[in-house]
């Protein structure tokens, strides 16, 4: 009652307003903008009428006032009679009101009234009922309905655990149960779950942890405290291992929901187990049916897709378990597809398969296990004809005609990047995401004039205005301003983060990327960070202005006729050729120093000068070697450079691998350096005897000849330990 006090009575007695009430206990208007509470027929001000403070029936002792629904002193003492009639009840430490002990008058329902001793109860029926029971809850003799109980000032409902169709989790009350607390349904029992620390329940009802493991904090642990990667073949009778945690096999005498041996996605329906992700009968929650045309795609039902080029990469229906992607004209399995691993036309190099041999579902492996690459310094296979090696995948260069998802070879990294870049098909074409403003971040999104798409550290892609606005919903903070509708940051603390340069949008370059660059005319930076136009060219809305400079989003994309990876485009030159373009020589920016020409890919020096000291040269009978002085040398071998320019082994060394040495042992050169191998690779040690021996790791020569370390200690970096 007290919710509704308002202002001073203005009539209908003592503190009560206009004798318009109907329904006890309700909401009044005791004037045009203050209300007030029903009781006894009047509305009664329970903010600040003594009879009625804070609700009705609830009286100040003589002499009291009531004021913010309290009364002041004096107040009664708690358990004694009233002299206005009743007992003085406690509502609250410190605060007392009168209480009647009487409902037999008319018009007392609902009227406060005390139920014994200190006890506040409502007048319900002609009887006092203590608040807090279920026919008498938070007051004003609130009833709870059947299934509900009252816990505190309202009604909860509770469930009947002993049926399957109960939901799992539902709220319940334990038999037996004394301190009025609730449980949880978990296998057709009500009980007070720990999923914190109870080994049979780890983060849920009926997660088992496997033997000999611990819960801690809901996730199962082993014993010693180390991390749990799986279980072992070790869960309870009845369960079985999935993801870390042992799950019922069978449904049976199980609450419906419950977690069952589908994977962490299968629960318990009646008495069968059901994955959630994939059941059309079964989407999301037990019994939601998916309609006609539809199928369930992760817990939600969608409409199923028809796998033509339009939808590559949607997903579609595999069967009980399994989603997957429309690839082409099919839908495939892209953990297992070793022609779409991963994602659409991603395809495993020849000799590989995808998610087998151990390997998890979307990487490549070989028969042994191992896991297959095509690139890099872990290569070990190569791509099938027709297809280019991107990120350890094999790519098309060329979409499938109308093709919209799923990824393809673009080209080459232009800004900070020197591997081959992914792209996504849009349309049939082959594009990159994240410059291209016809399909910036994703195929279709396209960037208003005057802005230009930038593949923002932080945020993938987005359109940035070449000028600031005033766009921003909210008034952006100190140290951002407004840039296409985003408060942007106006310092750099990360490479490649989109800026604000007050005026228009910029790109965070240079140094650890410290500087707001405006990569609208920036001509070293133009479009992204270390896009450089050259000589004789200019930047113009971000894009190198040239003859046959690349047009905007094309920055590094292959660009010979035959499909190969030779050629792209570059932004000093437009469609560059690698093997022997001196000023995108491997790669695009790449340009060869002076002295230096560009053959198949790399800056060599075709004459040694002593402008070309230590570059890479031209050896003769083919090959390359290093410039030292006129010469062009290998320093692996030779005496006079061995291992960098006019570093000159001693009489009677060799120069092995880089390093001189002498390559045999005696008497007359103990101690001197000579050549052993060590895991197949030619190295330095100490002439001990008539033996070369590596001192960092001889317990016997540990250091140096004759320095032999205790027993059972070993010969670490030279030293015993």
């Amino acid at each position: 009652g007290g919710a509704h006090g308002g202002g001073s009575g203005t009539g209908g007695g003592a503190g009560g307003g206009p004798a318009t009430c109907t329904t006890e206990n309700a909401g009044c208007k005791l004037t045009a903008t203050t209300f007030g509470t029903c009781c006894g027929g009047l509305c009664r001000d329970t903010q600040n009428d003594p009879a009625h403070c804070s609700g009705c029936g609830a009286a100040c002792t003589a002499g009291a006032t009531c004021s913010g629904y309290k009364c002041s002193s004096p107040q009664c003492t708690a358990g004694t009679p009233c002299a206005s009639g009743g007992v003085c009840t406690p509502l609250s430490p410190g605060y007392n009101v009168c209480l009647t002990t009487s409902c037999t008058a008319a018009g007392s329902q609902g009227k406060a009234c005390n139920a014994g001793g200190s006890t506040r109860g409502s007048c319900c029926g002609g009887t006092c009922v203590p608040m807090g029971t279920d026919t008498n809850c938070g007051g004003y003799c609130n009833s709870c309905g059947a299934g509900s109980v009252c816990y505190g000032t309202s009604c909860q409902a509770v469930a009947n655990c002993g049926t399957a169709t109960t939901p799992v989790s539902s709220m319940c009350l334990p038999t037996g149960q004394v301190d009025g607390g609730f449980g949880t349904c978990c296998g057709q029992s009500c009980t007070k779950l720990n999923t914190l620390t109870d080994v049979n329940n780890c983060g849920g009802c009926n997660l088992k942890c496997p033997t000999d493991m611990r819960c801690v904090g809901g996730n199962c642990s082993p014993t010693d405290g180390g991390y749990n990667y799986g279980c072992p073949l070790s869960c309870p009778s009845g369960s079985s291992c999935s993801q870390g945690k042992c799950l019922q096999d069978a449904c049976v005498g199980r609450s419906q929901g419950e977690k069952c041996n589908q994977g962490l996605n299968g629960a318990c329906c009646g008495a069968s187990c059901q994955d959630l992700y994939t059941s059309t009968t079964n989407c999301g929650t037990c019994g939601k049916t998916c309609s006609a045309g539809q199928f369930c795609d992760y817990g939600v039902c969608k409409p199923t897709p028809t796998c033509a080029p339009g939808n590559t990469s949607a997903d579609c229906p595999l069967g009980p378990g399994k989603i997957g992607h429309c690839c082409g004209n099919a839908c495939v399995d892209t953990t297992a597809s070793s022609d779409h691993c991963s994602a659409c036309n991603a395809a495993c190099p020849v000799g590989a398969s995808c998610g087998q041999n151990g390997a998890q579902g979307g990487n490549c492996s070989l028969a042994d296990a191992g896991l297959a690459s095509c690139s890099g310094s872990f290569a070990n296979s190569a791509c099938a004809p027709g297809l280019t090696c991107t990120g350890g995948k094999c790519m098309p260069q060329q979409c499938p005609p109308g093709a919209t998802g799923g990824v393809c070879a673009f080209g080459v990294g232009v800004s900070g990047q020197t591997g081959p870049k992914a792209g996504t098909c849009c349309n049939g074409a082959c594009v990159d995401p994240t410059q291209d403003n016809k399909n910036c971040g994703s195929c279709g999104r396209t960037c208003a004039a005057g802005t230009l798409c930038i593949g923002d550290f932080l945020s993938s892609a987005r359109c940035v205005p070449k000028v600031s606005g005033t766009d921003c919903p909210v008034s952006c903070m100190s140290g951002t301003s407004c840039l296409g509708g985003i408060c942007t940051p106006t310092s750099c603390n990360f490479p490649g983060a989109v800026c604000s340069l007050g005026t228009g949008g910029g790109v965070c370059c240079g140094s650890f990327g410290s500087q707001c660059t405006n990569v609208f005319s920036d001509i070293n930076n133009c479009g992204g960070c270390n896009i450089a136009c050259g000589a004789g060219t200019s930047c113009v809305d971000g894009v190198c202005q040239t003859a046959t400079a690349c047009a905007q989003g094309q920055n590094g994309r292959y660009c010979s006729t035959d499909g190969g990876t030779g050629q792209a485009c570059c932004p000093a030159k437009g469609c560059s050729d690698f093997a022997t373009d001196p000023q995108n020589c491997g790669r695009c920016g790449n340009v060869c120093a002076t002295g230096l020409t560009c053959s198949a890919g790399s800056c060599i020096a075709l004459t040694c000068t002593a402008a070309t000291e230590k570059q890479t040269c031209a050896a003769s009978g083919g090959g390359t070697g290093t410039c030292c002085a006129s010469s062009c040398t290998q320093l692996k071998t030779d005496v006079n450079n061995c291992g960098t320019c006019n570093r000159k082994c001693a009489a009677g060394e060799t120069c092995s691998n880089g390093t001189c040495g002498v390559d045999t042992c005696d008497a007359s050169n103990a101690g001197a350096i000579c050549h052993t191998t060590v895991s197949g690779s030619i190295t330095t040690g100490l002439c001990c005897g008539t033996g070369c021996v590596n001192t960092r790791s001889d317990p016997l020569n540990c250091g140096n000849c004759n320095r032999v370390c205790p027993s059972g200690a070993s010969c670490v970096n030279g030293s015993c330990q």
